[in-house]
């Protein structure tokens, strides 16, 4: 079994201290990270980690534990998605993520590659910054 988080640590990462010790005490395959920061600050020792060039609040990052056979992928249309392809002893599979800034849109280019170009399992965790009335917001987007 694979374990996978996605985190939003866009105002905590400067306790990442706290956010490693988390992790590693869950013992995590992969996290998929929305950090806000840049790119030369996001590092797990024991994970492999792919990152967007960003400015200070667009940083996100697919961190795959080393032992872990995978593939980063980074060649998308939008510079804020990210994905990894996992290998297994019984499947292969696609974790991606995003963070989609307010105004910004959906990246539907990538999502349209992702999934038009395989026919694995496709796993996607996301920032999406939706809002909808069900969550108490007074437009949809």
């Amino acid at each position: 079994m694979i374990t996978i988080i996605q985190l939003n640590c866009h105002s905590s990462w400067n306790d990442r201290h706290y956010v490693s010790v988390a992790i590693r005490s869950i013992d995590l395959d992969i996290v998929l990270n929305h950090t806000g920061l840049p790119y030369n600050h996001i590092k797990l020792y024991g994970y492999d980690t792919c990152y967007t060039k960003g400015t200070c609040h667009d940083g996100i990052a697919v961190m795959v534990k080393s032992t872990l056979q995978h593939i980063h992928i980074s060649d998308w249309p939008s510079t804020h998605f990210l994905a990894a392809k996992i290998h297994t002893q019984h499947r292969q599979l696609l974790v991606a993520t995003t963070n989609c800034r307010p105004g910004t849109g959906v990246p539907l280019n990538s999502l349209n590659n992702l999934f038009n170009h395989t026919n694995i399992p496709i796993y996607i965790l996301a920032d999406l910054n939706a809002q909808h009335t069900a969550f108490r917001h007074t437009t949809n987007n």
